[in-house]
């Protein structure tokens, strides 16, 4: 392992290479409205081809052989010059078609798509994507997605979690403009608290992500854009429904304060108001409850000036009702009659950035964040109460520059962070912990830009932590473009983290099981810090067939833990135990991607994931539990019309198929609440239909688990719920069934 970091940091330091010309320019129309996305290819060496960034900018390869550029972009004339010089920027002003009655052919648009141009392995989902399914909320957005493996709702919380490289969420990275967002205290409900309708796009990173977002990311990185004040939308109205009587609402003003100021104020709000028990075991399948969420952004832009940023302000209110159906707060709470949990949740964000461009030419900048956020809840479960309070506070200073006169990027900067902690039980053997966790690091990284085939990304961060004490996370991303159609990206790094035990296993405190941990050595609940190695590869292959344009990708991925505190639920099913890893813990998956454009205007994705997930359990190396070792994915999009101005239909088809997951020891209970060693494989279909009537106003109608698969068993001991049996946590399919929804998007 060292001896790959030492070959990798030397190959970035080897003398310059002489770079690859390149012809440079803007695409823009004739309003002067920068063009995203344009396609840009040498006529004589189509296959050399790039596409413009959000502010209308290219940069392709240049040889003297080459003599003419084509532009393309839907709607717009092509347009063709000769573009034999690399010292400038050529502006290109593209003529939309005269002929605007006539019919234009093209493909579904690219609503999630790979960053080829990034060493990181990334994917880009923006909003029209998360329009494809019932996206209340972030842990809604990945229905779509083959990368995010979505695990079910428990028959409790309620919430959604996401795994990735075969590990759960504690593992990702799920950040804000590269600022933590649900971690600590807001791990098992983070993802909810952020309305689906406020993200504007949603970056997905697998394996080790970039030394300036963190150490903290082992498996991957979620990074969530939130939408900027829209000055051609100053009123948005988005209202859901569906069969379980989930009622949810989204209004979003923006308002052009002066020249230089804007602001929005996103609203939402949601309630489950009706009692549902489709599997007849007397408990709730999804809890009842209400959800206040506000944001209020303002973004500052002055004129002329080099300096841009915003300012955000997030609260929110929350409350979950679950258990029996006949429970009553105002009088069964943590009484043994009847059965029952709630969770009650206040929560406030306010964050910053600031972005100062120094130089034009170099691409230099400096860089700003901050964030404060505040976490209070307070629940309980049956008789068992568990409060927990969470102060963040994270700042961050980043310098950027390209080397001049090189395609060479350097990335510097600092960061500090403070998390303080009070948590509160009322379990049998649990009383209080507290705790502040302090951590303030600097970090550099290198991109070598050998040629436009081949880079390489060295990145480097030392960071002190009052509970870890002094570590370094060094990080490599290589990317290899083999052929013209053929890209390698490969990636190796280091990940820390410190597991809050409580907060991320929240589920278990659903079931009777005690508490127990094992190991007293560390700092933080007697445990140590986590620690694992990740490494990959990722190839990337276009092709062409009947004329058709499609790409095959392979990803293979293990991550190696040296230290990570286990999660043992085979000791016995009585009892949940967390202890320091003795022995090993990996965790390998491969995937194979097929996307390929069928006919016009339908687009095909399809996955497979074989994935090893094992550990060193006190009893043993098992794989571990609630983690199927197959998976597969298929997602179909057609849209009848790809003009906003026309009437259109949109219809949209995912099917997902899980194989066999292990499930935990349960021999220590009663024949009657015994589980399988293994649970069935089983298959889910969800659909949309979307009408769009005009470019502001569509009605969307859905179907969710088409065939109606459920959980046979979802509750242990629900007969006897304060009995220690008693397990509401053993969920890995679907509980409610097959459920519709319909909704309405509307802007002014």
């Amino acid at each position: 392992m060292k001896t790959i970091f030492i070959g990798l940091f030397y190959i970035s330091l080897v003398s310059h290479i002489t770079a690859q010309e390149h012809v440079t320019g803007i695409v823009q129309d004739q309003y002067g409205t920068k063009l995203d996305g344009a396609l840009i290819y040498w006529k004589e060496a189509p296959e050399i081809n790039t596409k413009s960034t959000a502010d209308g900018a290219f940069k392709i390869p240049y040889q003297a052989s080459y003599n003419n550029l084509v532009i393309s972009y839907t709607g717009f004339e092509n347009y063709i010059f000769e573009a034999q010089s690399t010292s400038q920027d050529y502006i290109i002003t593209l003529n939309e078609v005269e002929q605007l009655g006539e019919v234009i052919l093209s493909l579904v648009p690219q609503t999630s798509y790979r960053k080829k141009s990034s060493s990181l392995n990334s994917i880009i989902m923006d909003e029209e994507e998360f329009k494809k399914a019932a996206c209340c909320n972030l842990s809604e957005s990945f229905e779509t997605n083959a990368t995010v493996d979505v695990r079910y709702s428990d028959a409790v919380l309620g919430s959604r979690q996401v795994n990735m490289l075969g590990l759960n969420s504690p593992y990702l990275y799920i950040s804000k403009n590269s600022l933590p967002i649900a971690r600590g205290a807001s791990q098992a409900f983070g993802l909810a608290f952020i309305p689906g309708t406020w993200v504007s796009e949603i970056e997905i990173i697998s394996g080790v992500s970039s030394v300036a977002d963190g150490f903290e990311s082992i498996a991957g990185q979620i990074d969530v854009t939130f939408k900027e004040p829209d000055l051609d939308e100053p009123l948005f109205v988005n209202i859901f429904a569906s069969e379980d009587a989930r009622f949810e609402a989204n209004v979003h003003l923006n308002q052009k304060v002066t020249d230089e100021i804007s602001s929005s104020l996103f609203i939402h709000g949601s309630t489950r108001i009706a009692e549902n028990d489709r599997n007849n075991d007397d408990f709730l399948d999804s809890p009842l409850g209400e959800q206040l969420n506000v944001l209020n952004t303002w973004s500052f832009q002055p004129k002329a000036s080099k300096f841009k940023g915003n300012l955000n302000l997030n609260l929110v209110n929350d409350r979950k009702q679950s258990g029996e159906l006949d429970f009553s707060p105002s009088q069964h709470q943590l009484g043994n009659e009847v059965w029952g949990a709630e969770i009650k949740t206040q929560k406030m964000d306010v964050d910053t950035d600031w972005v100062y461009a120094l130089s034009e030419e170099n691409k230099s900048s400096l860089q700003f964040n901050s964030a404060f956020r505040y976490h209070n809840q307070e629940s309980y479960y049956g008789q068992r109460t568990f409060d927990i309070e969470q102060k963040h506070f994270v700042t961050k200073f980043t310098f950027e520059t390209l080397i001049p006169e090189t395609e060479h990027r350097f990335l510097s900067g600092v960061q500090y962070m403070r998390d303080d902690f009070d948590e509160i039980f009322g379990f049998e053997n649990l009383t209080q912990f507290s705790r502040t966790d302090h951590n303030i690091g600097g970090f550099a990284e290198y991109t070598h830009q050998f040629n436009y085939k081949l880079s390489l990304t060295s990145g480097i961060r030392l960071d002190y932590h009052n509970q870890i004490g002094v570590f370094a996370t060094p990080k490599v991303h290589l990317r290899y473009q083999a052929f013209d159609q053929t890209l390698i990206k490969a990636s190796a790094g280091r990940g820390r983290r410190i597991a809050n035990i409580f907060a991320e296993n929240q589920r278990f405190m659903a079931s009777n099981r005690n508490f127990n941990i094992l190991s007293n050595s560390g700092n933080v609940y007697g445990l140590d810090a986590e620690d694992a190695w990740t490494y990959g590869i990722n190839i990337q292959q276009d092709f062409e067939i009947f004329e058709r344009c499609g790409e095959l990708i392979i990803d293979a991925y293990t991550t190696r833990f040296t230290n990570q505190v286990v999660v043992d639920l085979d000791e016995s099913a009585q009892e949940v135990n967390f202890y320091n890893l003795e022995g090993k813990s990996f965790s390998n998956i491969l995937q194979i991607d097929l996307n390929y454009n069928v006919i016009d205007h339908l687009n095909f994705r399809g996955s497979y994931k074989h994935y090893q997930v094992k550990t060193d359990f006190n009893s043993g190396r098992l794989f571990q539990a609630l983690q199927p070792e197959n998976r597969a994915f298929v997602n179909l999009s057609y849209q009848l019309n790809n003009k906003k101005e026309e009437k259109s239909w949109k219809f949209d088809a995912t099917y997902n198929w899980t194989g066999k997951q292990r499930l935990p020891d349960t021999s220590s209970n009663s024949e009657a609440n015994q589980l399988a060693d293994f649970s069935n494989p089983f298959s889910t279909v969800n659909t949309q239909i979307t009408k769009l009537f005009t470019e502001k106003f569509e009605v969307y109608l859905g179907l969710e688990n088409a065939f109606n698969y459920q959980q046979d068993r979802v509750i242990l001991g629900a007969d006897d719920p304060f009995g220690n049996e008693f397990d509401a946590s053993m969920v890995y399919a679907p509980i409610f069934g097959r459920m519709f929804y319909v909704g309405l998007r509307y802007a002014l």
